[in-house]
């Protein structure tokens, strides 16, 4: 098998997004502009996540 994924010299690792498209925002541009040839996403994207309640009560949180 010859199906070996190349990935280039320099490799960008976004961990979990939990939702915040700020973040995901960042985390794509910061390594592309310092020169990642790939990015490899290791965690959930989170896009549907509303927070814990504690999280939403504190304010920590936006709906």
């Amino acid at each position: 098998m010859n199906d070996i994924l190349q990935l280039g010299d320099q490799v960008g690792l976004i961990g979990d997004v939990h939702g915040d498209a700020r973040f995901l925002h960042d985390a794509v541009v910061t390594p592309t502009s310092r020169g990642c040839n790939s990015l490899v996403q290791l965690g959930d994207f989170g896009m549907i996540w509303r927070g814990t309640r504690s999280e939403i009560q504190s304010g920590l949180w936006r709906l």
